[in-house]
């Protein structure tokens, strides 16, 4: 009987260590389990904090764009006005020079009536500066003077408009 009763005590003690073992490893795995939970917990604290911290960046990097482009706006306007002021100052002073540059024109006698229907040739045209006549043999050929000829049409033709009917 006391091999029986030392077995039956030897098989409880290994009863009583395995389920000691047993319970000490699952309160392992639950340390393990809190850790890691702590661990992921943080993590996440982390992620949330870094992605807080882009957005905040990405958002002043959006006003300061915002910003730039407004401001770019602002110049693109200036040197729009800036340059359609200058492309009118550049008109206005070509067209100055161009008036300064013109030849007199004929023009029909002060007080005279002109209609459409009279003929240039027949009047008697004043001319606002004196006429050069050449006298020499400056024109040497009927080319020559039928070239001058047509230059002072093309002259003369936007003042008396009523010359083209001939």
């Amino acid at each position: 009987m006391t091999q029986v009763a030392s077995q039956e005590s030897l098989a409880q003690l290994r009863e009583n260590n395995n389920a000691s073992l047993r319970s000490q490893m699952e309160l392992r795995i639950k340390e393990l389990e809190f850790e890691l939970f702590k661990m992921e917990s943080s993590q996440e604290d982390l992620i949330k904090t870094e992605l807080d911290r882009y957005k905040h960046l990405y958002l002043e990097e959006v006003t300061h764009r915002m910003s730039l482009t407004n401001e770019l706006n602002k110049t693109s306007e200036r040197l729009a006005e800036t340059s359609t002021k200058l492309l009118v100052e550049k008109q206005q002073k070509q067209t100055l020079l161009d008036t300064t540059n013109m030849r007199p024109a004929l023009e029909p006698p002060y007080g005279r009536n002109v209609s459409n229907n009279s003929s240039l040739f027949n009047r008697n045209v004043a001319l606002r500066e004196n006429v050069v006549i050449h006298t020499s043999n400056s024109w040497r050929s009927s080319n020559d003077i039928g070239t001058f000829l047509t230059k002072v049409c093309y002259i003369i033709l936007p003042f008396f408009p009523w010359v083209s009917d001939f």
